[in-house]
C-alpha cells in the first residue's frame, strides 16, 4: 500500500473511532487522546486535535468551553445529530469492507 493510501485509510478509521469515543459521552480533547492512544499508540495528540477541528468544522462535533476553576479553560466535545449519522455511515462502510476482506480470506 502506498503511503497516501495508508494515510487515507488511517484517517477514516481514526475519524470513526474519535466519533465513537465522543458518542459515548461528552468529553475533553485530552481524554479523547488518552483513549485513542490505548488503541493507536503511534498517533499523536496533534493528529487527534486536527480530527477534532475538522469534525467541528463539518458540524459533526460541537465544542464548548468549560472553566473548572484551575488552569486554562478546557474544550468539551459532544457529538451532533450529523455526527451520529456520519458515525453510523462510517461503521456501515467499515463493516462492508471488513466483510469483503473476510469473504476473500485475506485475513
Amino acid at each position: 500500500m502506498s503511503m497516501s493510501n495508508d494515510v487515507q485509510l488511517r484517517k477514516g478509521v481514526l475519524e470513526m473511532c474519535v466519533l465513537y469515543v465522543i458518542n459515548q459521552e461528552k468529553t475533553h480533547g485530552y481524554d479523547v487522546i488518552k483513549k485513542m492512544s490505548e488503541y493507536f499508540p503511534e498517533v499523536s495528540g496533534s493528529n487527534i486535535y486536527a480530527i477534532l477541528r475538522r469534525l467541528c468544522e463539518e458540524k459533526c462535533v460541537d465544542m464548548t468551553h468549560s472553566d473548572e476553576g484551575k488552569g486554562p479553560t478546557r474544550k468539551n466535545y459532544g457529538i451532533t445529530q450529523k455526527g451520529i449519522e456520519t458515525l453510523d455511515g462510517l461503521i456501515d462502510s467499515w463493516r462492508k469492507v471488513r466483510g469483503a476482506i473476510d469473504d476473500m480470506g485475506i485475513i
